[in-house]
């Protein structure tokens, strides 16, 4: 799919997109619930979430789904009913499948697709070894597919934390459905550790038995013991990092937008953006449940790590393109370890738009601000934050700017080009 771009603003009212990271959680946590209905509403149907639904239809759930609302009948008896399932590129459900599959006492192939493949899984494999699991690799040592069978029974188990926050929820989930529990220490660096409490938090919502200690330069403990959880009906909030995008637009090209559905005390991940944007001169009101952002004057630079907060790179990046001075983004080698190396594309990309852009020792981007950008024609990694990224400097950039491949934003957002073209925005579509 082909995409075209030209300057223009957003303007009007709309529900923010969907979490995609709280409906793989709770997806996947059907598979721990006794028999019963379990209920989502809100759900944005991406490809992420639709690989989440694939694994638990192998493990017998039934789903059904109705608009935006999908219903689980999580059955009495929950073990495998094939022995391959093919999860896609989605790296969230693959490494949480890979935890929960590793307590079954039947072997089965998580399958999945060219991203993924190039998406390392070691640290976990070799941590569900250590708690008695038996994974192979099925292609190359390190990486996805893999063919895993378990039970484990559980135990003290360490793992580093510096790759991926996935790794660790699996390891919880796993320990949720052992049979004696996992204490499960992760060691220093750790990323995204919002990730890690939503996953701890979205569980003891259901009743889990978890726990997390936080020892700040020393790392995580968390206990993860076996209990069978409740059912559920659930709504899943907007997402920060995903609306971010819109805040971007809206607040460099102008006019105005209100983003409503949002729940802080479910899903606070990425809220920090707000701070962020408004620290670098945005109009932006946080309201809890609504944001308010409106035409801005040119932003001003910040230096800021944004180690536990990835995803918020993207958004941050295109506003700095057009700050009035050099922004610092530090901490945040694990990019590399995405769904492309976004390190590398980050860097590509604004250069194409005539952004002054640099990647220090593989770990900090230093984005040069300009006046202006210029049209450019790009074609996209299979990414799509990479994707809305580029639709932010597109969307404030004079002249003609062509994105290809720009369907790979259906890994999180599938209607996105056709939600801008709805705001307002100069959007033509090319299919």
């Amino acid at each position: 799919m082909l995409v075209v771009l030209r300057r223009s603003s957003i303007k009007g009212v709309v529900r923010g997109p969907s979490s995609k990271s709280v409906a793989q959680r709770l997806i996947l946590a059907s598979l721990l619930c006794s028999q019963g209905r379990c209920m989502l509403d809100r759900v944005m149907m991406s490809d992420d979430v639709d690989a989440s639904l694939r694994f638990v239809r192998a493990f017998g759930v039934q789903v059904e789904q109705i608009g935006d609302r999908v219903v689980l009948e999580v059955p009495e008896e929950v073990n495998p009913r094939t022995s391959v399932v093919d999860l896609g590129d989605s790296g969230t459900t693959y490494r949480i499948a890979l935890g929960l599959a590793a307590t079954f006492d039947r072997e089965i192939v998580l399958e999945c697709g060219k991203t993924m493949r190039n998406r390392p899984v070691e640290d976990l494999v070799a941590a569900l070894k250590r708690l008695g699991a038996k994974v192979r690799y099925l292609e190359r040592n390190g990486y996805p597919p893999v063919a895993v069978k378990g039970p484990i029974r559980g135990g003290k188990v360490e793992i580093p934390g510096k790759i991926s926050s996935q790794f660790i929820s699996a390891l919880v989930y796993a320990g949720a459905r052992s049979i004696d529990g996992i204490e499960i220490h992760v060691k220093p660096p750790v990323v995204s550790k919002a990730y890690i409490r939503l996953t701890v938090n979205i569980l003891r919502l259901l009743g889990a038995d978890v726990e997390l200690e936080d020892l700040e330069d020393e790392g995580l403990i968390i206990y993860s013991y076996p209990r069978e959880l409740k059912s559920f009906e659930i709504e899943i909030p907007a997402d920060y990092a995903l609306s971010a995008y819109l805040f971007a637009i809206a607040g460099l090209a102008g006019e105005e937008i209100a983003i409503y559905g949002f729940n802080p005390a479910m899903n606070p991940v990425d809220r920090e953006i707000i701070r962020l944007l408004r620290e670098m001169n945005l109009r932006i009101k946080d309201l809890g449940e609504s944001v308010y952002v409106s035409e801005s004057d040119r932003p001003e630079p910040v230096e800021v790590s944004l180690r536990d907060n990835p995803d918020l790179v993207m958004p941050l990046v295109a506003v700095a393109v057009y700050a009035r001075g050099v922004t610092v983004i530090k901490d945040v080698w694990h990019l590399a370890y995405k769904e492309s190396n976004r390190l590398r594309q980050i860097s590509e990309c604004v250069s194409k738009f005539g952004g002054a852009i640099e990647v220090r020792s593989d770990r900090d981007i230093v984005v040069h601000g300009v006046e202006r950008t210029v049209p450019a024609e790009i074609e996209l990694p299979d990414d799509h934050r990479i994707a809305m990224m580029c639709s932010v400097l597109g969307l404030n950039t004079e002249g003609e700017t062509r994105l290809r491949n720009a369907e790979c934003v259906k890994k999180s957002w599938p209607t996105y080009w056709n939600d801008l073209k709805r705001l307002g925005a100069e959007v033509k579509i090319v299919k």
